[in-house]
């Protein structure tokens, strides 16, 4: 394990886990996962983060069509 490694917090396996991401799309997802946050950036941060929710459900969008593509 890496030093970088501890201090991660696993988003990317907790995220595979629950949408019960098949293997062979993995990558596909981790990819979408890091271009959606790479985004995010670009939103104005707000109390309620009102500003996220529309990226956030397209992402989680993008991320449903890998997975029930590859099952």
């Amino acid at each position: 394990m890496k030093l970088n490694d501890k201090r991660t917090l696993r988003i990317l396996e907790l995220l595979s886990k629950l949408m019960k991401v098949p293997k062979k799309a993995n990558e596909d997802c981790c990819n979408t996962y890091i271009d959606c946050m790479a985004e995010a950036v670009n939103y104005e941060i707000t109390k309620r983060e009102e500003s996220l929710k529309s990226s956030s459900e397209a992402c989680y969008v993008k991320l449903t069509f890998i997975v029930d593509r590859n099952t």
